[in-house]
This record gives structure tokens, C-alpha cells and sequence, in this order.
């Protein structure tokens, strides 16, 4: 089935419904699954309801003593949207507004708001619609990168006397991120219309998302800010109010300043002609890399190999270099201009979602721990892949260990799906070993392989409706799933009663990260292997936990562990017993994470219903009474689940619903 994706669009008018609906088609949603998005009516920016400290840079009084400006003379403005983009180096999308080195301050606007929009509740950094709000520490890691990059902001200059937007011109501020709370549709368009109120020439700049959910709600962010703008109505005669949207980035990778550019459109007809916004993606290795991927792609659908999907990478080219850090960063306007001046849009602490915790059932080791923001990202890439360049060169995934006691690979998944590193920056520090190094491994083993599954993930997962269910999902078996809460949640609490399954899903819990084996090993045990239950809740369980939960990466995983998609070889299963003897015979990892089992013989740790009651007792552990009896018999129900399995495969085959 063909899918047509345009990624971008130049100089469309928004004059009337048809129009609209075409954005949002173009730009948010492939065809096939496209829907009309309806707008209400918008309300008033959210925020922190923390009073301003005196400290603060952003005083009332020096906000109110700056005079508003005339519509002739008023700044042009920049709103830079923070999203998954959270670092200063090769950041085309923030270097669009703030000037390189060489170029520090000149083509850029007057002004510059640096923005993160915060949802709280249950919408807390959600990445699917309907999905779970963020666990601890996904949460952590984000707070302390905004919090890294706010200083950052913070700490750049402003641009020089003599750039044409040189501090003092226009009334701005210090700058920093200003973390804006609620739906970003309500608080982006309150935050454009009482820029543009003011008489400004207003441009949303920001990383675009792969996930097809934050898509949609891109589009129904734009959507808004023109609502609130007062678009002409159907009918009015009236000049044609149109909004300008471009790509950023460049199809060859330059990281060019494309605000020199941007240049209002259409007829004048008020606050409209004040708005434009740019959209990148770059968050693969390709600068609009999918609708690449895809224009290459057979019939315009992502390929069903990896094999298949390298292909069409190699013929792109070489991995463009990295952009240049932003040098300087032009003043922000004052608060009371577009929010609240009696609010001070601080980064929330962790104290705020979370109550105290006691700490961990063990004390986690330096690789165990994942702090956020760029400067960790860059210290673990030098200390993981520059200064262990002959580990590097030679790694290959399979042959990393599930349950090793510290981080068994680079651990730099958090940093790359976050942005506090950059994609290719790591694809290019990975070349410079390889070129040291002439045998190193190759794809799809090697980390250069790691970072091309992920760009195959993505591909995957943009180009396909429905990716993150199963029904109405096109790639997707229709696997006829039980439904039992009482195994999901011993699943997920780690009542079990296979200490390997328990260990893992502890240790998922307590640090939000596991190894990819591991993560193999449970998914396969919910799924398939064991309990048969659905893929689709397991995924919004990793979507919780995992601090480098990633919407298309997490449902491509879960898809080709539970077979039912990408990978059709449902006989191969994961044992809870005999694959993690392969690497940690002495169950060291178990008593790591399960403390009760530390004096639990060897001979017994992975099956402790097989010592004799004695032994339990003079350990500690008695199954049944102090840790649970196995829930299902794996060597049974592994095999009367690969029947069901081939049952689903053949009804597949065969086009009919099991």
C-alpha cells in the first residue's frame, strides 16, 4: 500500500477549512489515516504558581518599566521550542535563531524565547495517545537536562554591538528556558497571540517528533495558534490571511541559517501576516530523513527488511558532518509581554511528581545511574567510545551480556533519544575509531549497526498508521491475545516466580534502564513465551520505566519479540532458566537484584522450586511462602503457545481473523 508523507510544506495558506485540512494532512499524518482535526476554543496560558525569587534575572519591575513598543518598531521575535533536542552542539534548529560563531547574531530575530512545554498529570511526558505518564525516572533525567540547557542559554552572550540583534534595541531580557505548564495546543497559541498582540513578527521554531501521536499534535498546535489568531472565516471576502511553514535543516545536511529566509506571505490581513514557524528533523542522521528514506522506498512504504532499509541509507550518502554550537543567544522579551510577570516558568523539580524515595534494594553501581543533560552525554561518549576504541571497534551486540552486573554496552540510548547527544555525533566519533581500527565489526552487530536500526525503527514507525496497536495496524498479525491482569501484574512487580524474569523487571524498575537482552528476555515471557498477553501492554509498560522509552523503537521491539511483526521465527523462545546460565552460571546477577536469594545455591538459583525444602529454609527463601510459586510452567506452556502461534501464523497467511 502506498503511503504519501510530504514531511514539509512551503508557503501554504490557511485562508480557509480545505486548506487547513491539507496542513494537517500534509504535514501530520500519512494519507490513509489522516483525520480532521477539530479545534476548540483555547484558554489561558498554565503555569507555575511559584512566586519570582528575588535572584531572579526577570524582575517585574524591570519587565514593567520596558515600555511596549509601537507596531512599527516592534522586535521581531523567535519562540525556540525545546523538545527532544536538549543540547547545544549540532543543533541546526536552535542555531537558526541564535548564529554560529562566525555569524553570531546577524540574520537572526531581535529577540529569542527559549520554551519547554511541561504537561503535568497524567499527560506527563506522554509519547502515546492514552499511554502512561512518565515514571520516576524518565522524569529525573528530563528535569535535569532542561535544567543543564536553561544554564547554558543562560550563560551564552548576547549578540555583539554593531549585529542587527545586538542587546538593549529592544527592551529584552536575560534569556534561559522558560518552562511553560499545560497543553502546549493552549499555551504556545496564548504565547504567539499576546507576542503578535504587541505588533511583533512572531516564528515558531522547533524539532519535529517521528512519533505519529506528537505529529498529530504539531499539527493541532499550528492549528490553534491560528485559530487564536483569528484566521479570515469561510466566506469573508476579505484579503487571504496565509502562515508560512518551512523545513529546516536542508535535504544535504547543512546547517545554513534558514531564518534568514523566511518571509511573510499571502495578503495582509492582520495577525497572521505576523506568524510563521520552521520545523527540523533532525533527530536521525539524515537531516528530513524519513520522506528520504521513503522516496526511495518501494511504493513509498518502509521496507520489510533491515537488510533491505541499509540499501536505501547507503544510496543517501556519507553522514553529513555536525553543525557548530550556538555562540550567542539573543535577549528574550520580558515575561509580562507573553505570559505572566508575577510567575517565574522555572524547571519544576523532581519533588513536585514524586514524593521521597528510600533508595534502591541495592546500591547501584556508576553505570546503573543515568544523570541527564549534555555534558554527562559527552563525557560517557569519550569515556565508552573514544578512550575504549579497540571495545568499540570490535562490539557486537549479541555477544554483550543481559545480565552483567554494571552497564554491559555504551549506555548512551538515555542521551542519544533525549538529544543531549547528538546522533551524529556519535555515528562520527564511532567512524573515527573504525578508521583507527582496520577489522572492526559491521552492521547490523556494530554500534554504527545500533544507530542504523534505530534510523530503520523510526522509518518504520512514521511510515506505518497504527503503529503503536494491533488492530488496524497493517504490519501487524493479529494475534488473539489473552487478557489477564493478574499475570500483567505479577509480570511488572516481579512476582513471577522465575528469579531471572523477577531480577530483571526489578532492576527496570529501580533504574529505568535494562540491557537489550534483557528487555528481549521479558517481553518474550509476557508474550509469546509464556503468558500470552498482549505486546501492546508491555510496551506502555517500558513506555513508563524506561528512561530511554522511544515510541518507534519500543513498538518495533515489542512487535518482533512478541512475532507479531518483523520477525516470524515464534519457535526460537527465551528461557527464564537455561539463557541466563550462558553468561552468569552462578546467578550473581539474581542475588543482586532479588537480596533475598544471596545465600540461594547456585545449583537451585534459577529453578528455587527444585531445592529441597530444606535448603529453601536455611536460605531464606521458601517458594510459596516468602516468594511466589512459578505462575505457569515454562517448559509446558512455552510449547502449547508456539501451537497457538503457528495457528495465528497460518489464519495470517490465509487472510482470515483468528
Amino acid at each position: 500500500m502506498k503511503l504519501t508523507l510530504p514531511s514539509y510544506m512551503l508557503l501554504v495558506s490557511l485562508h480557509s477549512p480545505a486548506a487547513a485540512a491539507f496542513v494537517l494532512r500534509a504535514t501530520v499524518l500519512p494519507s490513509r489515516v489522516f483525520r480532521r482535526l477539530s479545534i476548540v476554543p483555547s484558554v489561558a496560558v498554565m503555569s507555575s504558581n511559584r512566586k519570582r525569587s528575588r535572584s531572579s534575572a526577570l524582575s517585574t519591575k524591570a519587565e514593567n518599566g520596558v515600555p511596549p513598543p509601537s507596531v512599527s518598531s516592534a522586535p521581531s521575535i523567535a519562540i525556540y521550542w525545546f523538545r527532544n533536542a536538549l543540547r547545544l552542539h549540532d543543533n541546526p534548529s536552535l542555531l537558526s535563531v541564535c548564529g554560529g560563531s562566525g555569524d553570531c547574531g546577524n540574520g537572526v530575530p531581535d529577540l529569542v524565547l527559549p520554551v519547554y512545554v511541561w504537561e503535568d498529570g497524567d499527560r506527563r511526558l506522554v509519547q502515546t495517545d492514552g499511554g502512561p505518564a512518565a515514571g520516576r525516572h524518565r522524569t529525573a533525567f528530563v528535569l535535569e537536562s532542561l535544567s543543564e540547557i536553561s544554564k547554558k542559554i543562560s550563560d551564552l552572550p548576547v549578540p555583539p554591538s554593531g549585529s542587527t540583534a545586538a542587546t538593549g534595541q529592544h527592551g529584552g531580557v536575560g534569556s534561559r528556558v522558560f518552562v511553560l505548564r499545560g497543553d502546549p495546543r493552549d499555551v504556545l497559541a496564548e504565547t504567539v497571540k499576546n507576542l503578535v498582540s504587541r505588533g511583533s513578527k512572531v516564528h515558531l521554531v522547533y524539532e519535529c517528533e517521528v512519533a505519529a501521536p506528537q505529529r498529530t499534535r504539531d499539527g493541532e498546535v499550528i492549528m490553534r495558534i491560528r485559530d487564536e489568531l483569528g484566521r479570515v472565516a469561510d466566506g469573508n471576502k476579505g484579503g487571504d490571511a496565509a502562515v508560512e511553514g518551512v523545513s529546516g535543516g536542508g535535504v544535504d545536511g547543512s546547517c545554513k541559517n534558514p531564518y534568514k529566509k523566511v518571509k511573510p506571505v499571502g495578503k495582509k490581513s492582520g495577525a497572521l501576516d505576523l506568524f510563521t514557524y520552521q520545523r527540523f528533523e533532525t533527530h536521525g542522521l539524515h537531516a528530513d530523513g524519513m520522506e528520504r528514506y521513503l522516496a526511495r522506498s518501494k511504493g513509498g512504504a518502509a521496507p520489510g527488511t533491515y537488510g533491505s532499509f541499509r540499501k536505501i541509507f547507503d544510496a543517501l550518502g556519507p553522514v553529513p558532518p555536525c553543525c557548530g554550537e550556538a555562540a550567542c543567544i539573543p535577549p528574550a522579551p520580558p515575561v509580562g509581554w507573553w505570559g505572566d510577570a508575577g510567575m517565574t516558568y522555572d524547571v519544576p523539580g523532581l519533588e513536585e511528581f514524586f514524593s521521597a524515595k528510600a533508595g534502591t534494594v541495592v546500591k547501584l553501581s556508576p553505570g546503573e545511574y543515568f544523570p541527564g543533560g549534555e555534558d554527562e552525554a559527552l563525557r560517557r561518549l569519550t569515556k565508552t567510545v573514544t578512550k575504549r576504541s579497540s571495545w568499540a571497534a570490535s562490539f557486537e551486540k549479541p555477544k554483550t551480556s543481559p545480565n552483567a552486573l554494571d552497564c554491559d554496552t555504551t549506555g548512551l540510548s538515555p542521551y542519544v533519544k533525549h538529544g543531549c547527544l547528538s546522533p551524529r555525533k556519535f555515528y562520527h566519533a564511532l567512524s573515527a575509531v573504525y578508521a583507527k581500527h582496520s577489522k572492526h565489526s559491521q552492521p547490523p552487530v556494530s554500534l554504527h549497526g545500533q544507530l542504523l536500526w534505530r534510523e530503520y525503527n523510526y522509518l518504520t514507525g512514521y511510515a506505518t498508521p497504527l503503529f503503536d496497536k494491533m488492530e488496524g495496524n497493517p504490519v501487524a498479525r493479529n494475534i488473539p491475545w489473552d487478557s489477564d491482569e493478574e499475570f500483567l501484574e505479577a509480570w511488572r512487580s516481579s512476582r513471577t516466580g522465575y528469579p531471572f524474569i523477577d531480577a530483571l523487571m526489578t532492576q527496570l524498575r529501580e533504574t529505568g534502564w535494562l540491557h537489550h537482552l534483557g528487555r528481549h528476555a521479558v517481553a518474550c515471557f509476557l508474550t509469546r513465551g509464556d503468558l500470552w498477553q498482549s505486546w501492546v501492554e508491555g510496551a506502555e509498560v517500558f513506555e513508563e520505566y524506561l528512561i530511554d522509552a522511544d515510541w518507534a523503537i519500543n513498538n518495533f521491539n515489542w512487535q518482533w519479540l512478541s512475532c507479531t511483526a518483523h520477525f516470524h521465527q515464534f519457535f526460537r523462545c527465551y528461557s527464564p532458566v537455561a539463557f541466563p546460565k550462558k553468561t552468569d552460571k552462578k546467578g550473581d546477577y539474581i542475588r543482586k537484584w532479588l537480596p533475598q536469594f544471596r545465600d540461594f545455591p547456585a545449583r537451585y538459583i534459577y529453578e528455587p522450586w527444585e531445592a529441597p525444602l530444606e535448603v529453601q529454609k536455611k536460605a531464606g527463601v521458601v517458594v510459596g511462602v516468602n516468594y511466589p510459586k512459578p505462575i505457569v510452567d515454562h517448559k509446558k506452556i512455552s510449547k502449547e503457545n508456539m501451537g497457538r502461534m503457528k495457528l495465528a501464523f497460518d489464519a495470517h497467511k490465509a487472510g482470515n481473523a483468528v
